[in-house]
C-alpha cells in the first residue's frame, strides 16, 4: 500500500518498517470526505481517524494484489472527484 500511495503522492501516517504490522493503514489525505465516500462506493472498508485529515485503510495478511490496487484506486477516485 505504501507504494501504491505514494504514485497518488500520499504519505502514510506511521513509519512503515518490517517490525510494524498495523491492522490499517492510516493516511493523510486533503479531503477525507471525497476519499471515504469513493473507497465506499468501490466497497472498500476505511473510515476517519478520530477527526483529522487521516483516513485508514485495511491492511492484513489476507489482502492480495488485487485488493491492493482496488484500495489505490478508490483512494485515487476519492482524490480526483
Amino acid at each position: 500500500l505504501e507504494t501504491r500511495f505514494q504514485h497518488l503522492s500520499l504519505a502514510p501516517a506511521i513509519e512503515v518498517d518490517e517490525r510494524i504490522t498495523p491492522w490499517f493503514f492510516p493516511v493523510r489525505v486533503p479531503d477525507p470526505g471525497r476519499v471515504i465516500g469513493a473507497a465506499r462506493a468501490a466497497g472498500v472498508d476505511c473510515g476517519r481517524w478520530h477527526g483529522t485529515d487521516i483516513v485508514v485503510f485495511p491492511c492484513h495478511q489476507f489482502l492480495g494484489e488485487e485488493h491492493l490496487d482496488r484500495i489505490a484506486a478508490a483512494a485515487r477516485q476519492g482524490l480526483a472527484s
